[in-house]
């Protein structure tokens, strides 16, 4: 899978579970201890996420790492 899929994969599906759990960005920056601006980069792909985030975020959205980068038939939540 080419890096831009991989990109997009995992910007809608951050979006698309955070919205699922009614979170608001700001919401979703106070569980893993970040600014409201950089969830927003991270669903714009301004920003990628390093793995410490990545486990905060699966964390928070209570996700497996993997479902970031899902293809929409297999978004299952942990």
């Amino acid at each position: 899978m080419k890096p831009e899929k991989l990109k997009s994969l995992f910007q809608d599906n951050l979006k698309f579970r955070r919205k699922e759990l009614g979170l608001t960005q700001k919401d979703l920056a106070d569980r893993i201890d970040a600014q409201q601006p950089y969830i927003a980069d991270l669903e714009n792909g301004i920003r990628h996420p390093t793995l410490e985030t990545l486990a905060k975020l699966s964390e928070a959205l209570r996700v497996k790492p993997d479902f970031f980068l899902a293809q929409e038939s297999s978004k299952i939540p942990a």
